[in-house]
């Protein structure tokens, strides 16, 4: 997810009561195998920012050229995600989401169930316009060996700016996940250090260098007190292009907190932390923060 987002409404997330239960299911919380599918994001979801890759200047399927340097060769499984990642940003950039929705995996494309949805979603929720695609693809890009093997995590990353998200290798080719996030309502995760907050709802936030950096996962439930969303028993971390440990405990808010395994510089780095969007999916979430002082 892109850093700079919209002025947030800050709302305490351990656990997480699903009025509009569509909303946290499909937004990207933690364990969704059991979603409904009366949670499709066809009406409740959006789309979470994407991160490019560091590829070199390779055309997107709108006919563009990125600036975005890279440091993979293009005949490398890392060059091909960081080119795919590339060719993602470059069509949306271009206005061009009909390309762009080809470009993502099979589940991802389940949870827009369209191109129209896809492209409505984004303009909603303003994670992801054409202008801030423009606006990575000048970045840095790294990519980043999963620590299963078959996927990439792609991170872009200048200044206050960054994101990243899992390019899969699949039978077809490879494929981008993008799921989204809810439009309304709490996200099931947010950064606590620095405390910029959920993905859809950001402000500018510094970095405490005390401490690792942390997200916490909200547990959610519905109504009638049922959990119909649980945090992930594990997640990797990705700083700089490199994997790093994360460590996911519960918080005693019954929800789980998240840490990176290790104390960072508060000067200019960029934090990923993924994870699997449920046990039995094969679809990655991500969410960034680059960390400033």
């Amino acid at each position: 997810m892109e850093t700079p987002l919209r002025t947030p409404s800050r709302t305490p997330l351990s656990v997480v009561t699903a009025g509009a239960l569509a909303l946290a299911l499909l937004g990207g919380c933690a364990t969704e195998s059991d979603a409904p599918d009366t949670t499709s994001p066809a009406s409740t979801e959006t789309a979470a920012p994407s991160t490019p890759s560091e590829t070199t200047a390779a055309p997107g399927p709108s006919g563009t050229v990125s600036d975005a340097p890279s440091d993979e060769p293009a005949d490398t499984p890392e060059g091909e995600a960081q080119a795919l990642a590339v060719d993602y940003l470059e069509a949306i950039a271009a206005g061009d989401d009909e390309a762009a929705f080809a470009l993502l995996s099979p589940e991802s494309r389940e949870w827009y169930t369209d191109a129209t949805v896809f492209s409505s979603a984004r303009t909603q929720d303003g994670s992801l316009t054409a202008e801030a695609a423009a606006d990575v693809l000048t970045a840095n890009v790294r990519t980043t060996e999963g620590p299963e093997g078959g996927f990439y995590v792609v991170t872009l990353s200048s200044g206050p700016v960054a994101d990243s998200f899992v390019v899969r290798a699949e039978e077809t080719g490879m494929v981008v996940d993008d799921p989204g996030v809810p439009t309304t309502g709490p996200t099931a995760w947010e950064w606590q250090n620095p405390a910029v907050g959920p993905d859809d709802d950001r402000e500018p936030e510094p970095y405490s260098g005390s401490s690792a950096p942390t997200m916490l996962f909200a547990t959610v439930v519905d109504a009638g007190g049922e959990v119909v969303v649980t945090p992930p028993a594990s997640a990797f971390g990705v700083v700089d292009g490199t994997e790093v440990p994360v460590v996911v405990n519960p918080d005693e808010g019954e929800g789980a907190l998240a840490t990176v395994g290790e104390q960072l510089s508060a000067r200019g780095q960029t934090v990923t932390i993924a994870w699997q969007a449920a046990p039995t999916s094969p679809m990655w979430r991500t969410s960034t923060v680059s960390l400033t002082p």
